[in-house]
């Protein structure tokens, strides 16, 4: 790498680490979705949606760091990034955060003066929803939301790795290889459930 592009090169280095960890967040909440098995999974999904919406360290973070890597590299790399794959994410990551308010706001803040966390919030969702006999809609498109999440962020990540291996600043067999094995240590298929019908996901939540 000559001298010139050196500065710039740093810059996009930490650019990626950044995105790379906030990718890395994103798979940590999404594992805690596993298969339907009943209130203790409900509850865990209500923590996770929990954990996304939250205004510091919740997904919107993650997103915009992704973002800004994906467009920042294709600028550098000479190309015109996907505004539309922008648009999805961050409607993906918003959804996650209205989600995470609805259960907010279904149970009380407080209990014997004392503000109830994450988890109690969490587990008061799940007692209800399972209460009401009605927490398929809930689950669905929380996980929903998730996948989705996970797969467009997931690619825009990889689209701006592979701007960093046109450009030469990280070698094309680090990121295809030490990259790939760090997502599948991650991304058990057997943890989330198929795709929502992406019909129906845009009938129900207008694509998000």
């Amino acid at each position: 790498m000559s001298e010139a592009k050196q500065v710039p090169g740093q810059a996009l280095l930490e650019l990626f680490d950044n995105a790379a960890k906030a990718y890395a967040h994103i798979v940590s909440l999404a594992s805690l979705t596993p298969t339907w098995d009943g209130q203790r999974t409900l509850e865990e999904l209500a923590l996770a949606v929990l954990k996304a919406g939250e205004d510091v360290g919740g997904v919107l973070s993650d997103v915009r760091d992704i973002i800004r890597f994906y467009m920042t590299s294709s600028t550098v790399a000479g190309k015109d990034y996907d505004a539309r794959k922008v648009r999805l994410l961050l409607r993906t990551a918003n959804g996650l955060v209205r989600l995470a308010e609805r259960i907010r706001v279904s149970v009380p803040r407080t209990r014997n003066g004392y503000e109830l966390t994450k988890e109690q919030i969490a587990k008061e969702f799940a007692k209800g929803l399972a209460g009401s006999g009605s927490p398929t809609g809930f689950y669905k498109s929380a996980h929903g939301l998730f996948r989705r999440l996970l797969e467009r962020s997931r690619e825009m990540l990889r689209e701006g790795s592979d701007n960093l291996a046109l450009i030469g600043i990280l070698p094309r067999r680090r990121i295809l290889e030490e990259f790939e094995e760090g997502l599948e240590s991650f991304t058990d298929e057997g943890q989330l459930p198929e795709p929502i019908d992406n019909d129906k996901a845009r009938e129900g939540d207008n694509g998000i």
